[in-house]
């Protein structure tokens, strides 16, 4: 960490501008000249964008897609794209720079070798190059431009295979300084260097060797064989890529990214020219450094970087960011693999109103782009949090950021029961076999790839005729009865003459138990320890129930994210069926041997589980295993420990008993007095995540999770780098302790009640001046509520109601008020869900979506609300079941049978806003119509639409007569022609194919029909 912080603060880092040194005819034989042949001094060495060239004949003009630079402090705002004159000029003065300085360097290109002169594209004959006492054996020309050019070549001294790149030294190369160099170097060398220093990053390409001379310098770096150009790997592929593989390249370019940037470099020109593809691989490396610069936490004010990369803020404000002007690189990076072109201006005004898909790509994948691609760089996605984004959720993990030494770092294939996998550095050993981290080469899932010998015991287990090596028979019986979250998974397995191979799931990020408890000082608080006993419990309860006894639950055993606290257990190696009857063997880790073992020499399994689940316990909260005196007070039930409540150290003792049948049952654990308790308000929880400290006193309201929520929504850079540490901050809400994670949106975190382990959503609002004025009084309550918990307390009184998401709880502080919401399982935004329909749904998937939202409404007219809002983005939807919730009250308002003169929600589902004033249920059901219309049609209506349906003529091809008419009858301009919100499930729309009992219950008919 020191590190990475004495490179985020370097000191005395200027630039230095060199003027080009004219060579003397005796220096001139030190090195090789280059004769430039087009017109610019650019790091794109391709001069035609291959992507531009074939999809985008508009861009085609090499010009446009070279580099330029921009420069906010001078007094004309520069146009990125140069007009013709401008070209011509620049195109002259080039040349006529080449020409001055070509004749002479022309004359003796290599060192005391063959003075041929070399053309373009032709092979020169075998040249060799000294650089630094090295030699090199200089091959064909690879790319050459104005004042670079690079030839593949090899080292002589052991055949590697590397680019040779000759940068001649005009007016346009500055020299930075930077740390332990006492010259200015080069700023592309300087950067490169930086960049590659201290860790050897498989995304970077290595510079290997560099040499300045009078007039030139000279780099060798890396060439992967076989490779080829980004750009042009892309346009062999017919112009873009699959979605699975531009998933692949996506994470090794933000990985790329965000390495150059923990290194102290900002790149700043993050391309497709600019990766190069190892082709037999699919490995990706950075290079191009020539744009970049030294990172800081301030404003840039010029840019350096090719046009269609550049940040939005440049050319309004003048002035970016490093971090989210690298998110929108890849944002266009990601876009131009996918689409085969660059998003056109209609397409960034649809991904900064997040209404942007494309049919051929999932709804993640849109989202991802939509989040990179976001105006505001406020409102981006930062670029750490790319790694945690859906779209690579179960694909790739940021572990990988810890590069393995050098010994263990060499990647070779396996074909494992006729799937590929990639296999790279070792995650340990145990006492069966040896972990090896590992990529699924068709879909690049990252896996754990275990090699146990062969010389363990076989057992039989059902279904299978022939006996499996033990610790895969039981893994997948473990695993036989559908997924479960505290098992890792089994995936696939291959036996071998002498070994056999185990593909297992790899939880991202994770590390076992016992090592999180060593970085914690050795114990963990309480409250954690709670947490990941009971998810210890389930798995032991589901390895029972499925008839599997571990025999081995341990800290070591254990997995578990830093992030979310959950819990997987692994390696059932020591494992055996369970049976009632006792076991006379034991092949567990000593320190967890049940004592009935040890005395009788023999013991059941679920007792020995729950001894096992009761050692781990008093572990994580004592830091070492139990002692003679701690069994002995055990026994007379008198055991404690200081700073532990009374619940927990009766249900160690309950855990721990000496006698098996004195032992609280296996399946009663997690319903055990200390799961409910309460801990006190003034308590203190100091857990240690990753490389940070996070303390926390609930009593003080807004201390610690003020900050750290300041940290995720507003500064780009001033605390980002010291606290971006994935982590889980433990807060209390209203006498109820919850984990707040990741940052799931502007304010928002997803969290988890450690109580009962819910899984829950945590909104946190700012008490801003408007929104302190925003108050209002709810009958029944005698002070007044923020807005948003007062009118969704309001609209949940009455009872459960499905379709709108339940407020679990809520707490106002002073600077800010939080809520509690439920966080229902695999849903996702309407939106999001038509986008991954393809931007439509069938007539009767939108019946369904729109009479629970009527419903929902209906209900909350019924109890008083106003919802104000009801649109895509603010429905979620269950895709597998096409259940519907309600959410965000935050521009409603209490029900009133006058008028509203103030409309605080989307200004597209209003068109009565024309008017002064509106009454609240026609201006729902007028919402209710534009939401069918997105829902059917794809878009929102336009204005000739709107003329045709409030003139009852409007129609579309593939929709009923009843839904065109329910469209007219919800979408008339004059409110009292509209159809009543009550009436809207007697509309013959409705009653059609799908009656209203159907559209009101759990809609199992539709269901079937959709799935078939």
């Amino acid at each position: 960490k020191k590190h990475i912080e004495k490179r985020f603060l370097m000191k005395g880092c200027k630039i230095v501008k060199r003027e080009p040194r004219r060579r003397t005819q005796e220096q001139a034989a030190d090195g090789i000249s280059v004769q430039g042949l087009t017109f610019s001094d650019t790091e794109i060495l391709t001069t035609h964008d291959s992507l531009a060239f074939n999809e985008n004949p508009e861009f085609s003009d090499s010009l446009d897609r070279l580099l330029f630079g921009l420069d906010s402090d001078s007094n004309v705002v520069q146009n990125p794209v140069a007009s013709k004159s401008d070209q011509d000029e620049v195109i002259q003065q080039a040349q006529a720079h080449i020409e001055s300085a070509g004749d002479e360097d022309v004359q003796q290109s290599l060192v005391s070798l063959s003075e041929e002169k070399l053309e373009d594209g032709e092979k020169p004959s075998v040249h060799m190059q000294e650089i630094n006492s090295c030699m090199y054996v200089v091959g064909e020309m690879l790319a050459k431009t104005a004042f670079v050019t690079v030839y593949a070549g090899t080292r002589a001294q052991d055949g590697a295979e590397v680019a040779l790149k000759y940068v001649h030294t005009t007016r346009h190369v500055d020299y930075i300084s930077i740390p332990n160099h006492p010259e200015p170097l080069p700023r592309e060398v300087a950067l490169q260097m930086i960049a590659c220093e201290d860790s050897d990053v498989p995304e970077i390409a290595q510079l290997l060797d560099w040499k300045d001379y009078l007039d030139h310098y000279v780099m060798v770096v890396e060439r992967p064989f076989p490779c080829q150009g980004l750009d042009k790997f892309v346009a062999s592929q017919g112009g873009k890529l699959d979605e699975e593989l531009a998933k692949r390249f996506m994470w090794q370019a933000t990985l790329a990214a965000c390495m150059c940037l923990v290194h102290g470099v900002f790149h700043r020109n993050v391309t497709l020219e600019n990766f190069l593809v190892k082709t037999d691989t699919m490995g990706i490396r950075l290079i191009g450094f020539r744009c970049g610069d030294l990172f800081k936490r301030s404003t840039y004010k010029t840019f350096t970087g090719t046009r269609d990369y550049i940040c939005p803020e440049f050319f309004q404000t003048g002035e970016y960011y490093a971090k989210p002007a690298t998110v929108y690189s890849l944002g266009v990076l990601l876009f131009a693999m996918l689409c085969g072109r660059f998003p056109n201006r209609n397409e960034l005004v649809s991904i900064k109103n997040r209404s942007w898909y494309n049919g051929d790509l999932t709804f993640e994948c849109c989202h991802l782009i939509e989040d990179c691609l976001q105006e505001d760089p406020e409102k981006r996605i930062d670029l750490e949090d790319i790694f945690d984004h859906k779209w690579f959720e179960g694909k790739y993990h940021t572990e990988d950021i810890q590069i393995p030494d050098d010994d263990e770092s060499r990647v070779f294939n396996r074909k494992i029961n006729g799937r590929q996998y990639e296999i790279g550095g070792k995650l340990g050993r145990g006492g069966f076999g040896t972990v090896y981290k590992g990529i699924r080469v068709n879909d690049g899932l990252k896996v754990a790839v275990k090699f146990v010998k062969n010389d363990q015991d076989e057992i039989y287990i059902p279904g299978y005729r022939d006996p499996l090596p033990r610790e895969v028979a039981l893994h997948m019986l473990a695993c036989a009865g559908g997924f479960v979250p505290v098992i890792a998974q089994f995936l696939d397995w291959q036996n071998y003459q002498d070994h056999y191979v185990m593909v297992l799931e790899h939880p991202c990020p994770c590390m076992d138990v016992a090592a999180f408890v060593e970085q914690n000082g050795g114990t963990l608080p309480e409250n954690i320890a709670r947490v990941i006993l009971s998810r210890a419990a389930e798995a032991a309860e589901v390895c029972c129930n499925r008839g599997v006894f571990h025999r081995d639950i341990k800290l070591e055993n254990l997995l578990i994210n830093r992030k979310t606290l959950e819990v997987k257990l692994i390696d059932f190696g020591c494992g055996d069926l369970l049976k009632s009857s006792s076991y006379n063997e034991y092949m567990g880790t000593p320190f967890y041997t049940c004592p009935e073992y040890l005395e009788q020499g023999k013991y059941h399994g679920k007792p020995a589980t729950v001894y096992s689940l009761g050692v781990l316990l008093f572990f994580m909260l004592c830091g070492d295993f139990p002692g003679d005196s701690d069994r002995q007070l055990i026994l007379e039930g008198i055991w404690h420990r200081r700073g532990l409540t009374q619940e927990c150290c009766s249900f160690v003792e309950d855990c721990l008993q000496r006698d098996p049948k004195k032992r609280i049952d296996l399946e009663m654990i997690r319903n055990h007095k200390w799961f409910q308790v309460k801990y006190p308000a003034d308590a203190e929880t100091h857990v240690h995540f990753g490389r940070h400290d996070v303390i926390q006193h609930p009593y003080y309201a807004g201390s610690e999770i003020n900050d750290h929520v300041d940290i995720l929504e507003n500064q780009p850079e001033e605390k980002l780098e010291d606290d971006k540490e994935c982590r889980v901050v433990i807060r209390e809400i209203h006498d109820q302790l919850y984990g707040i994670g990741r940052k799931l949106g502007q304010g928002i975190c997803e969290g988890i009640r450690l109580q009962d382990c819910l899984k829950v959503t945590v909104k946190f609002v700012k008490k801003t001046e408007d929104v302190i004025k925003d108050y209002i009084y709810i009958p029944g309550w005698p002070n007044p509520f923020p807005r948003e918990v007062g009118l969704q307390l309001l609209a949940s009184e009455g009872g459960n109601v499905p379709m709108i998401i339940k407020l679990l709880d809520w707490q106002d502080y002073p600077e800010e008020y939080i809520m509690v919401l439920e966080c229902p399982s695999h849903c996702v935004d309407v939106g999001a869900f038509l986008h991954s329909n393809g931007g439509t749904v069938p007539e009767y998937i939108a019946q369904a979506i729109l009479g629970q939202a009527a419903e929902a409404a209906q209900l909350c007219c019924k109890r008083g609300v106003f919802h104000g809002d009801i649109k895509l983005e603010n429905l979620l939807i269950n895709p597998n079941t096409l259940e519907v919730k309600l959410m965000a009250f935050g521009c409603g308002n209490l029900l009133k049978s006058s008028t509203y003169n103030k409309y605080m929600g989307s200004t597209f589902a209003l068109n009565s806003l024309k008017r002064a004033s509106n009454h609240c249920k026609p201006a729902t059901v007028y919402s209710l119509g534009i939401l069918l219309f997105a829902l059917v049609c794809g878009q929102f209506p336009s204005f000739h639409e709107l003329q045709q349906i409030n003139d009852r003529t409007w129609s579309k091809d593939g929709l009923t007569a009843e839904c065109c008419d329910f469209i007219h009858a919800l979408l008339q301009r004059n409110p009292d022609e509209r159809i009543h919100l009550g009436n809207i499930f007697d509309h013959p729309a409705n009653e059609n194919s799908l009656n209203c009992q159907i559209l009101r219950t759990a809609h199992l008919e539709l269901i079937a029909r959709a799935c078939l």
